[in-house]
C-alpha cells in the first residue's frame, strides 16, 4: 500500500507539471525519487513474500539496489510459479530495462533526494532531459507486470501462512 502511495504522489505531481512545463525543473527529482522508492517498496514485498512462500524464510530485504532485488525476485517467483510465471521474455526485459535506466542515475537510492554526494558532487549531472510522459507510461507498464507477480506470489505466501 505504501508503494502505491509513492506512486500516486508521483503521478500528482506528473500531472503537475504536464499541465505546466515550468515546474518540470521543479519537480523531477521528487517524481523520480518517488518512482524509484515505489518500485523498491514493491520489490522488497515480492522479495520477502516469495521467499517465504518457497522455502519459510521471512527475512526482509535492507539494501536499495533495483536491479540486483529484481534478479533475485526474477530468479526465485520464476521457480516459485514455475509454467505459471506471468511475464513474458519482452516484458521481464522491459522491467530489466527501466531498472538499469533510473539506477543508471541512482544506484544507490540517494541521488535523486541530495542535490551533492559525499564528494561535494553534483548529483547525477548526466540526466539533462526526462520525458515524463515516456517515465510515466514505463513506470505504470513495469508496475502492473510487478503487481500481477505480486499477486501471484501473495497466493503462494498465503497457502504457506495457513
Amino acid at each position: 500500500e505504501l508503494a502505491r502511495s509513492y506512486l500516486g504522489s508521483a503521478d500528482a505531481l506528473v500531472a503537475c507539471a504536464v499541465d505546466d512545463r515550468s515546474t518540470l525543473d521543479v519537480h523531477i527529482y521528487a517524481i523520480c525519487f518517488l518512482y524509484r522508492h515505489s518500485f523498491e517498496l514493491l520489490l522488497k514485498d515480492l522479495d520477502w513474500k516469495s521467499n517465504y512462500a518457497a522455502d519459510g524464510n521471512k527475512e526482509y530485504p535492507k539494501n536499495h539496489g533495483l536491479c540486483t532485488r529484481w534478479q533475485d525476485v526474477h530468479e526465485r517467483t520464476s521457480k516459485l510459479l514455475g509454467a505459471d510465471f506471468p511475464l513474458t521474455t519482452e516484458a521481464t526485459a522491459e522491467v530489466e530495462r527501466l531498472f538499469a535506466s533510473i539506477e543508471e542515475h541512482d544506484p544507490k537510492s540517494d541521488s535523486f533526494r541530495y542535490p551533492f554526494d559525499m564528494r561535494k558532487q553534483r548529483t547525477h549531472p548526466s540526466l539533462t532531459h526526462v520525458n515524463v510522459r515516456a517515465l510515466y507510461e514505463s513506470t505504470h507498464q513495469v508496475e502492473d507486470y510487478l503487481l500481477a507477480l505480486l499477486e501471484m506470489v501473495a497466493d503462494h505466501y498465503n497457502q504457506r501462512s495457513e
